[in-house]
C-alpha cells in the first residue's frame, strides 16, 4: 500500500490468508475435518468468515488463499480476484507461497483463517491505523480490557507491559521484500521462543529479563524486534477485539459459534 503525505490511501491492496494448518491441535475433539480452515461454523467453513469480509472490504484488491489446494479451490477458485496456493508446512512457508504468486510491490494484509468474528470495520481500522506510520511489518495488539468487554472470562494469552496487557491480534500488513528476505530468521525465532538461552542470544539478556519482568515497554519492544530482523516493525494498538479472537481450543470455537448465531439472528 502506497500513502501520501497525511496517510491517505491511494490504492487498494492485496491480502493473503493463511489456510495451510492441519487440525491436529485441540479442535480435532470438535471436527473431523483434516484442516483447521474447514472445521464449520454455522454450516460454513471458517475461513469462509474471514474471505468473505476481506472480499468485501473496500480496501483489498485481490485476495491469495494459502492451503488445501482443492478445499480452496472448491470453496473461491471460480472469483476473478482470488488466486489459490498450496500450504507450507508452516505458516511462514504458506505466506512465501502466496509473495511469490502475487509478485507485488505494494504492502500486503495477511490474515489467519481462524478469526471468524473480524469485521470490516476491524480491519479498515486497522489499515487506518497502520497508515499513520511507515513501517515493514505492522502487528495488532488488543487491550485486555477490550477482549473482556466483548467476551467476559474468555482465555487467551495475554502479556503484561509496562504499558498495559494485551493480546496479540491475527492481522498483519507488511513489505513483502523485507518480510521475504527475512523468513529464515523469522523461523528461527519462533524456533527459539521457548528457549530463555536461545532466545536472549536472539534479543539479548537485559531485554529478556525486563521482558519477563514486565518492566519492558511496547516502543522498547518494538525497538528490540526490529533490531532483530533489521526492518522496522510497528506496533499497533487495535480497539477490536474480533482481531484478536483466534479459534484454537474447543472453548474458542463454542464462543464464536454461539456469537454467530447471535448474529445471524438479529
Amino acid at each position: 500500500m502506497r500513502f501520501l503525505k497525511g496517510g491517505s490511501r491511494v490504492t487498494g491492496i492485496d491480502a493473503v490468508i493463511l489456510a495451510g494448518s492441519t487440525n491436529e491441535g485441540r479442535l480435532r475433539e470438535c471436527s473431523p475435518e483434516a484442516f483447521e480452515a474447514m472445521v464449520e461454523i454455522a454450516r460454513r467453513p471458517m475461513v469462509s468468515y474471514v474471505f468473505d469480509v476481506l472480499n468485501a472490504s473496500r480496501f483489498i484488491n485481490r485476495i491469495v488463499v494459502a492451503g488445501p489446494f482443492d478445499e480452496m479451490n472448491g470453496l473461491f477458485g471460480e472469483r476473478d480476484n482470488v488466486l489459490i496456493v498450496p500450504g507450507g508446512e508452516t505458516a511462514i512457508d504458506s505466506l512465501i507461497n502466496a509473495l511469490d504468486v502475487l509478485k507485488t510491490k505494494g504492502n500486503v494484509l495477511v490474515a489467519t483463517c481462524d478469526i471468524p468474528l473480524l469485521t470490516e470495520n476491524s480491519v479498515a481500522d486497522f489499515v487506518k491505523r497502520c497508515s499513520r506510520r511507515q513501517a515493514d511489518v505492522y502487528y495488532p495488539i488488543i487491550p485486555k480490557e477490550v477482549i473482556e468487554r466483548m467476551c467476559p472470562g474468555v482465555k487467551r494469552t495475554y502479556v503484561k507491559f509496562k504499558d498495559g496487557v494485551f493480546t496479540g491480534g491475527n492481522l498483519f500488513l507488511i513489505n513483502p521484500a523485507v518480510v521475504k528476505d527475512r523468513a529464515e530468521r523469522a523461523k528461527a525465532f519462533v524456533q527459539s521462543r521457548k528457549s530463555p538461552f536461545n532466545l536472549a542470544k536472539l534479543v539479548g539478556w537485559t531485554f529478556l529479563v525486563r521482558f519477563l519482568l514486565h518492566l519492558a515497554t511496547l516502543s522498547e519492544t518494538e525497538k528490540t524486534v526490529s533490531q532483530i530482523f533489521e526492518m522496522k516493525g510497528a506496533v499497533v494498538i487495535s480497539p477490536f477485539p474480533e482481531v484478536g479472537i483466534d479459534v484454537d481450543k474447543p472453548s474458542d470455537l463454542a464462543l464464536v459459534r454461539e456469537k454467530i448465531s447471535q448474529k445471524m439472528q438479529v
